[in-house]
């Protein structure tokens, strides 16, 4: 059975309110991300088929985090461990400086969850990694008393249903946090799914779009793309994000080349703007240098 261990309801007990901070920082059209020190950025995939409960993020998700942290300067990177909720150094990623001050990367690893098809467990998940954002990893140095939260810039980046679980993530952090404000909110291809009701479906369904954002987020940015089909044929939709910065991939140019459905692109497509150097290798697929052309509103890197 899955197991989100009783530290959830210690969360209860650790949260306090917040003074507002307005951040300041954004990102280019592409999503470019800033070298700023001691910033949090988390980054949780979406639906994935199997898995169990020692099953780890897939591989471009860790690619995605190491390249951050490589354009960003330095850092460390954490992966979620779902069977204890805490945050343990990857053996994809060697060169952690494992300090506070500097840049940290959360890998939320939801695999197991993520395929399950009763209701709630999205949503459940989204408490899990509230309670995770909570407890710091053992090997983090600089770190008594560091609540990410309240003490770091934030910035959420999360594909499919795990930018869904990103959005109740922020919910969560506005109802216990009303006074704190989350730095960046970065979809990619957001996809609330049928087979489980995963919030905003109904938005998403009707009219193409959710509204999930609840007023504590500095900035937002969506980059989606749509075949119409939603679900039909397998290569889910993303939806377009009212409030945010929204940036319509275009589907024939990522059905040239990289994964087999284009949803998958979505993600290989920004980790090309965070990674700009030729060649960029996601884990699964190099990132086509042709999805970037000068002249439109998504390129050139």
């Amino acid at each position: 059975m899955k197991n989100y261990t009783s530290f959830i309801a210690i969360i209860l007990f650790w949260i306090s309110s917040a003074s507002y901070a307005d951040t300041g920082f954004g990102v280019s059209e592409v999503g470019m991300l800033t070298s700023i020190g001691g910033k949090v950025i988390v980054i949780t995939h979406g639906l994935q088929f199997g898995g169990n409960s020692d099953s780890k993020a897939p591989p471009w998700v860790n690619a995605m985090a190491a390249s951050v942290i490589a354009r960003s300067g330095k850092g460390s990177i954490y992966q979620h461990n779902p069977n204890t909720g805490l945050w343990e150094c990857t053996g994809y990623f060697s060169g952690n400086t494992n300090n506070a001050n500097d840049n940290i990367v959360l890998v939320y690893n939801w695999v197991w969850d993520s395929f399950d098809p009763s209701y709630g467990w999205l949503t459940g998940a989204a408490d899990n990694l509230l309670a995770s954002l909570h407890l710091n990893p053992d090997s983090l140095t600089n770190s008594s008393g560091l609540n990410f939260i309240t003490d770091r810039k934030m910035h959420f980046i999360g594909h499919s249903r795990g930018a869904v679980l990103n959005f109740e993530t922020v919910k969560l952090i506005k109802y216990y946090y009303p006074g704190e404000r989350i730095d960046q909110v970065t979809s990619i291809d957001p996809h609330p799914a049928t087979y489980t009701f995963d919030p905003g479906l109904g938005r998403a369904l009707v009219f193409g779009k959710i509204d999930p954002l609840v007023g504590n987020v500095a900035f937002a940015d969506n980059y989606y793309r749509t075949d119409l089909g939603y679900e039909v044929d397998g290569d889910f939709d993303g939806v377009n994000v009212k409030g945010a910065y929204n940036v319509k991939l275009s589907e024939s140019l990522l059905n040239d080349e990289g994964y087999i459905f284009e949803h998958s692109d979505a993600h290989l497509w920004y980790h090309g703007t965070v990674n700009i150097s030729p060649g960029a290798f996601d884990g699964e697929e190099t990132v086509p240098a042709n999805w970037y052309p000068s002249g439109t509103r998504y390129g050139p890197r």
